[in-house]
This record gives C-alpha cells, sequence and structure tokens, in this order.
C-alpha cells in the first residue's frame, strides 16, 4: 500500500500538523510508547537536481511541483503546532533519471490510532534513514507488525501528523492528544 492509498483513506492532500521546536531526534526515546499505535513502513527515494524534485514510490518515478499554502499556527497542549496546508503536485515521469543529482532514501513509519482502512481522522508520519545498513532486516516482513528491530539503526528526520478533517474537530483533536501525551 503506497502512501497515496493510505492517504486515500484521508484525503487527496491531507493537511500536515508540525510541532515547532522539537527535534525529530528526541522520537527515537518515544519508539516503544508508540509501537502500539505503529501501522506500516514504506520506503521511497527523494531525488534533488536542477531539473527540479522527483521522487521515487513503488517503482515509479514523480516530478514534484511544490505548492505553498500559508502556515497557521496553533497552540495546544503546550505545544505550538505548525499547520501547513501546502503539497506536491505529482507528474509521472517516464524518462531517465537527471544525470545530475543527488538521491536520498528514506523510510517513513506510520501510526495512527485506528488500523489502516477505517475511518482515520490523523496518521503519525515519521521520516528517516537507517545507518549501518539495516534496512534489509525491514523488507522482508514490509509490515513490520512484530519487528521489533525496525527501530534498529534508524535515525528520524522529519516528523509530522497528517490530518483529514479541519483542525477544530473535535475527533482531530482527541487522537492528536493520544500521540502528544507520548511525545512529552
Amino acid at each position: 500500500m503506497s502512501q497515496n492509498h493510505i492517504i486515500n483513506h484521508i484525503k487527496k492532500n491531507p493537511a500536515k500538523i508540525y510541532l515547532n521546536d522539537y527535534k525529530p531526534s528526541v522520537l527515537t526515546k518515544k519508539f516503544i510508547k508508540l509501537d502500539e499505535y505503529f501501522r506500516r513502513t514504506e520506503k521511497y527515494t527523494e531525488i534533488l537536481s536542477p531539473d527540479g524534485i522527483f521522487n521515487i514510490e513503488n517503482e515509479k518515478m514523480y516530478k514534484l511541483k511544490p505548492i505553498d499554502k500559508e502556515i497557521i499556527t496553533h497552540s495546544f497542549e503546550n505545544f505550538e503546532l505548525l499547520l501547513d496546508d501546502s503539497y506536491f503536485e505529482r507528474e509521472i515521469v517516464l524518462s531517465q533519471i537527471p544525470y545530475d543529482n543527488i538521491s536520498f532514501a528514506y523510510h517513513r513509519f506510520y501510526y495512527s490510532q485506528e488500523p489502516i482502512g477505517k475511518n482515520t481522522f490523523l496518521i503519525f508520519v515519521i521520516e528517516g534513514v537507517y545507518e549501518n545498513n539495516n534496512e534489509n532486516k525491514i523488507n522482508d516482513n514490509k509490515d513490520n507488525k512484530d519487528n521489533k528491530d525496525k527501530y534498529l539503526n534508524f535515525t528520524p528526520t522529519n516528523f509530522y501528523f497528517l490530518m483529514n478533517e479541519n483542525f477544530d474537530n473535535i475527533l482531530i483533536k482527541k487522537e492528536l492528544n493520544v500521540f502528544l501525551s507520548i511525545l512529552k
């Protein structure tokens, strides 16, 4: 299941919620508590070149065009939240990768209160890289539900929440509160 398929259970371009002044490296201490809500892992490659930003997911390459929106700040449960409706338009690329490029292999971990496919209001996403080539261990079990080694040598580089409703929705705030209590 690709990120788009997971997100389709939310909406086409879900808003992202970021926590201001919260370092991704702190998340490594929270993996044990977060694991109860773990749903799946996804691998993708990001390519930066003078021709633009590209993304490879599920053996397909896309050129990404950023669509920037205004960022709104909210205070909630002693956190400063940044609500971002920005997104990328994706165009399938049928030609080759630009010769002059830099590529990065990333993994995304998805966490939610509801199983993927149910009416999920909020998904917590952690992106990062594996040090010391640990990614071979996680490819054997794509869902990684019972694979505790999935966090071994994993370094978070980014994290955010995907939401399918307006931030004022009580169900969004309820689910967000569960994850924020873990992150405190």
